[in-house]
């Protein structure tokens, strides 16, 4: 049914048609030439500049999406899904908004119409979603669905059909840990959801969803079409409880910080034990050496007394026998003693020793050279 004068008031076009229960996007911006239009279930999806393999694409999602919120918050029918290439048919200041960014995606949970840009094509599938829940709420109470609930359920759908509500999840667990007790209690029809929303699809509208997510499978999708504010209070006071359990918190404040700190005291306390023990051996050396120093001794050496001691008498004769004793090489030959009465200078006589004439010196009989005897004892090993 045409209400003119309600919707020239809402959108704030003197030539806009917007409507009540679903008369469709051509109905509600009648100047704008939408070329394709095909149903989705019970919603109707128009488009305005795209070409039909892509809004074939939305049409499944938006399908899918219908079926889903159709069970579980509100029916769908009659609702409109106005798809554009680029600039929707209306501006901020339509809306009452103070900005010259382009408006991407708006959603009028009163008049039934979703309007989207498909500027940037991979945001289309989550700004759908977004605004047919928001829809889907205001349809289920008649408008002004509480806050932050609706917000929260928004984020929730959105993470539930990407699969990724345990994101979410780890994220309040995490919340929780080093808590002393469950986190305060939250107001969840604490306001009134506009009937108007409007947001740029490249930033996820909604919240983490995790208390949505909680409120689903403990109690149904039946609190989403009915959510009464006392039932919701019990809700969350089970799902903080639940948060608090999992999360391992400990109730009145967790203990484990004790050892810790144990543990890190043992080992500055060994550490100041160590470096006062070297100090200690530190100061007693060098007292020693002060002492041999004012005594005119050597450190360590054996006072005159100390040294007619038997025992030390007996170590000292050990230490000088031992001493005296070389360990040689057996193959190491000695050198032939020096024939008397020769020089100190023997670098012009023959290796054998013997003087140097007009005949050829002796071979050795061993079968080794004269200079064998500068050779390492184990140069000839191998052969």
């Amino acid at each position: 049914m045409m209400v003119l004068g309600a919707a020239t008031l809402l959108l704030g076009l003197p030539t806009a048609q917007a409507q009540v229960s679903g008369d469709g996007c051509a109905a509600a911006f009648p100047e704008t030439g939408f070329g394709i239009t095909r149903m989705a279930g019970p919603v109707e999806v128009a488009a305005s500049g795209l070409n039909l393999p892509v809004v074939e694409r939305f049409v499944t999602s938006v399908t899918e999406f219908a079926e889903i919120l159709e069970e579980e918050i509100a029916p769908l029918d009659g609702v409109g899904v106005c798809l554009f290439a680029d600039q929707l048919a209306i501006a901020p200041r339509d809306l009452g908004i103070d900005s010259n960014i382009p408006l991407r995606a708006v959603a009028f949970g009163a008049e039934d119409l979703l309007l989207v840009s498909a500027w940037s094509i991979g945001t289309v599938d989550g700004a759908l979603l977004e605004g047919l829940v928001h829809i889907a709420q205001w349809r289920a109470v008649g408008g002004g669905y509480p806050e932050p609930l609706a917000t929260d359920m928004i984020g929730w759908y959105v993470a539930r059909v990407s699969n990724t509500t345990e994101i979410a999840h780890a994220v309040m667990l995490r919340a929780n840990v080093g808590l002393r007790e469950p986190m305060p209690a939250n107001d969840w029809a604490a306001a009134a959801a506009p009937d108007t929303i409007t947001w740029n699809p490249e930033f996820q509208y909604g919240g983490l969803g995790d208390f949505t997510g909680y409120v689903f499978a403990e109690a149904g999708p039946g609190v989403f079409a009915d959510p009464d504010p006392a039932e919701l209070a019990r809700l969350d006071e089970e799902w903080r409880n639940a948060l608090f359990d999992e999360s391992g918190a400990v109730p009145g404040g967790s203990k484990g910080w004790i050892i810790g700190v144990a543990i890190a005291a043992a080992i500055v306390l060994a550490g100041v034990a160590i470096a006062l023990y070297t100090g200690w051996v530190r100061r007693k050396i060098l007292e020693e050496v002060k002492e041999a120093a004012r005594e005119g001794r050597t450190l360590g050496a054996v006072s005159p007394d100390e040294a007619e001691a038997p025992d030390v008498q007996a170590t000292v004769g050990r230490s000088l026998s031992a001493g005296r004793r070389r360990r040689r090489d057996s193959r190491v030959r000695r050198r032939p003693a020096r024939p008397a009465g020769t020089g100190g200078d023997d670098r012009d006589r023959a290796p054998s020793g013997r003087e140097v004439g007009d005949g050829v010196d002796d071979v050795s009989s061993g079968g080794h050279t004269g200079d064998d005897l500068f050779r390492h004892p184990g140069f000839d090993a191998d052969d």
